[in-house]
């Protein structure tokens, strides 16, 4: 049979007088659909849309910015006439500052950091460089810029004579010690002469705390984020305040900086706040990244941190998979996974909300016994129904028993002793360790007796010798003790300073131990002891399928050893920021090895009422790998664009794929929060950082960053095309148009190690990026400020054209 086609011809005639259709223009179009030529329409009007024009970028200008010494340029941003705004901080005593600038000599000489502030027309010329602090190291963060063209910078100071002015709300009656940073926010006149006012933020004069992010409202009121080791750093009455001690905090001042108009403490304890911008009608959009498990609010686009902290390999660590479904608001305890003694598809673990059992090998998991602050869970060899589990609790521990795999459980009497172990010859002999001493059970753990060494300072678990089951070993503050009646009694058989020792699997009397920051063995049942290898153990375990193969945590890893720690492996490769203490081996499948980590963060979005009182929205965004948002920015509709780095493979609604390792990814939400737009990977098959956001009123976005791919996804019109040296690594832009579709993107840098760190976009279409270089030969451009770079580490500013 024939299949039927539909042809469709298309002519179309551009409006008179136009080469080229413009943003809105028209034109006519004749057509036909089907196979009947006579039916034409003809005269049918075209639009083309904004968004729908080619668009291009082209390097309009490029300067080196910085002195003699290490400069750092940490944020841009532009004003309303099109401005670019520059602050960071330099060791160079001989910045480039303007000769009428508020500060036009460094109050220090070299070696000691000071803030700077530069002002730059939209065409790259220099309005004013200053530097701004004392004598102490003071360093800029974050710059915003009001409609006059003053500029808002804060930071942290470690000066004693960082310029306060008077009147000025927070500044404390004693200036900071040296080794107490204090966070400061200073505000400039639109010449760079003169400090309209500037102070010190908080309290307290013994604290650590710095300003990380900075807005202003369309009144001149500033809002700044930051941290705090103060946590008495009260809140104003109505603002947000956390129920448990927290490190960040918001602070909105006056226009003249001389009173707060509110004070608040983050309220989730574990947000790390990175940016923040601010609407029209003064509403605070927060972002950063998260490690906290709790839902956020019920129309958020994702109620719950999507990172897992648990991982899995099936051929000793060359490949990893992120396992846990129903593991996704709940950390499980580093350490505390144990697969079954006969069915190595069913595992157990401890985590934040109770005992989880898996019955597939890890893949799903079930609560099977929901409770708080659970510190570890310990299966019976001989019996896998027999489950104890321990919790921390106020004046020690409690412990819970179950004798049919987690259906029921029965609590067991308060006790000091959490640090549980069976035997793996007889699990009715069981043994418990605490703060001070051993308890021992003949009955698997259901009741105990005191031994011996009641009142010592006990550092971990005894190790059982496993020839001779009766013999123990452990480690005290006293030295290394040894029982050889089942933990009934003990005796002193060295004095060496251990923190934890592990028996040889078929060896009598042989054991390891480690201070921390070393390796020893003894053949001779803890007697002496030999050093096999120096620098920082964490962790010590044998895997049960591989012989006598042992594995450290170390400062770089995992790494082994198959003969008594003569010879050691390379380390073996680990899922990435899992900050693994220790592997769970299946004793049945060599290979299969099961791993959890501390909890990778995702990123957020909140967002406040213009007083500080009530947050009206907030939502996680992110997958299962670490996720932060480094930058958040608004549309002229007032959608909401978050930029930032993930390793996660699934980013929520991500649009195209991975590029590996890490990226920079870019998101768009509507304005209320509640849909995404867009969400796009950036990067190649290496390592890439999002730090960068600029965002103009169309919802043109371009974002930055650091990147060491050599296969970077590139653009026509790239103004660099050359990729970054090995291990060094170079800076990138990304230009997005409305819809989210990359219509520029190009390496930034030369050959000696280069990262853009911050970007803007101004209403006049041009995308300003700024960061550090090392490299002589970046790019400058005929009339740049500074041709040559000066120092060894410099900062850099490049302008783009953004052409349609």
């Amino acid at each position: 049979m024939m299949r039927k086609r539909t042809v469709m011809l298309v002519a179309a005639v551009l409006a008179a007088g136009s080469a080229a259709l413009g943003a809105q223009e028209e034109a006519t179009a004749n057509y036909f659909l089907g196979r009947d030529a006579k039916a034409w329409r003809r005269g049918v009007a075209l639009t083309l849309r904004e968004r729908d024009r080619i668009r291009a970028a082209a390097l309009g200008y490029s300067t080196f910015l910085g002195g003699g010494a290490n400069d750092h340029a940490a944020a841009v941003v532009t004003d309303a006439l099109g401005n670019f705004y520059v602050a960071g901080h330099t060791f160079s005593g001989d910045f480039p500052v303007s000769p009428d600038a508020y500060a036009e000599t460094a109050p220090v000489a070299s070696g000691v950091a000071n803030a700077f502030v530069a002002k730059f027309d939209s065409g790259g010329q220099l309005i004013y460089c200053t530097y701004l602090g004392g004598a102490g190291d003071d360093r800029a963060t974050a710059i915003a810029a009001d409609r006059y063209g003053n500029a808002y910078v804060t930071g942290y100071a470690l000066s004693g004579d960082f310029p306060v002015t008077e009147g000025a709300v927070g500044v404390p009656a004693v200036y900071p010690a040296p080794q107490y940073r204090r966070a400061f926010v200073s505000k400039l006149n639109a010449a760079g002469n003169a400090i309209l006012y500037s102070t010190m933020l908080g309290e307290s004069g013994t604290s650590t705390d710095s300003g990380k992010a900075i807005g202003v409202d369309l009144e001149g009121n500033a809002v700044v984020s930051g941290t705090t080791e103060y946590y008495a750093f009260q809140p104003t009455l109505g603002a947000l305040q956390a129920e448990r001690p927290t490190t960040n905090f918001l602070i909105k001042l006056n226009q003249s900086g001389t009173r707060y108009f509110f004070v608040a403490k983050w309220p989730q304890v574990r947000d790390t706040v990175n940016a923040l911008t601010l609407d029209p009608e003064g509403h605070i959009y927060v972002a950063g990244g998260s490690t906290d498990a709790s839902q956020r609010g019920p129309e958020a686009l994702q109620g719950s941190n999507a990172g897992r902290n648990f991982y899995k390999t099936t051929d000793g660590g060359q490949h990893w998979e992120v396992l846990g479904a129903g593991l996704e608001n709940t950390l499980v305890i580093p350490g505390t996974v144990t697969v079954s003694p006969v069915d190595s598809n069913i595992l157990y673990a401890a985590t934040q909300h109770g005992v989880f059992r898996s019955a597939d090998g890890g893949a799903s998991w079930a609560n099977v016994f929901p409770s708080k602050s659970l510190s570890n869970v310990v299966v019976d060899p001989s019996d896998p129904g027999h489950l104890v589990a321990f919790a921390s609790v106020s004046g020690g521990c409690s412990s819970f028993v179950s004798r049919d795999s987690g259906a029921s459980w029965t609590q067991r009497p308060l006790t000091e002793f959490c640090g549980f172990v069976f035997d793996p010859a007889d699990s009715r002999n069981a043994y418990a360790t605490g703060a001070y001493g051993l308890q021992y059970s003949r009955d698997g753990g259901d009741t105990w007796t005191t031994s011996s060494m009641q009142g010592l300072v006990v550092f971990a678990r005894p190790a059982i010798d496993t020839v001779d089951h009766n013999t123990l070993y452990i480690a005290t503050r006293e030295g290394v003790l040894r029982s050889e009646d089942a933990g009934v009694t003990w005796k002193r058989v060295s004095q060496s300073y251990f923190t934890g020792v592990l028996a040889e699997p078929g060896s009598r009397g042989v054991l390891y131990a480690t201070n921390g920051s070393s390796l020893s063995r003894s053949t001779d049942g803890g007697g002496t002891w030999t050093s096999v290898r120096s620098g920082y153990v964490q962790g010590m375990m044998f895997d049960p399928s591989g012989g006598k193969t042992l594995y450290l945590r170390t400062g770089t890893g995992f790494v082994s050893s198959r003969d008594g720690g003569v010879t050691w492996e390379p380390p073996v490769p680990m899922p990435p920021n899992a900050s693994i203490v220790d592997i769970q081996f299946d004793v049945g499948h060599p290979g299969v090895w099961y791993v959890s980590g501390n909890w990778p963060s995702d990123a957020f979005l909140t967002k406040l009422s213009a007083d500080g009182t009530t947050e009206l929205y907030s939502t996680f965004f992110g997958g299962v790998a670490p996720d932060s948002a480094n930058r958040v920015e608004l549309d002229g509709a007032g959608a909401i664009y978050l930029a930032g780095t993930t390793q996660s493979p699934d980013l929520r609604g991500a649009q195209n794929s991975f590029g590996g390792g890490s990226d920079a990814f870019l998101a768009k939400l509507s304005s209320d929060g509640r849909r995404l737009e867009y969400a796009k990977y950036f990067g190649g098959s290496s390592a890439e950082q999002g730090l960068g956001l600029g965002v103009d009123a169309s919802g043109q976005a371009i974002v930055a960053g650091f990147t060491n791919s050599a296969d970077l996804p590139l653009s026509g019109d790239a103004v660099q095309r050359t990729g970054p040296p090995t291990q060094l690594g170079m800076g990138f832009y990304a230009i997005f148009d409305p819809d989210g579709k990359v219509f520029s993107s190009s390496y930034l840098g030369g050959l000696q190690g280069d990262t853009a760190t911050a970007a803007a976009i101004s209403p006049a279409g041009r995308a300003c990026i700024v960061g550090d270089t090392n490299s002589p030969d970046l790019h400058t451009t005929a009339g740049a400020l500074q041709a040559v770079r000066n120092g060894f580490a410099d900062t850099f500013l490049t302008i783009l054209d953004l052409q349609r």
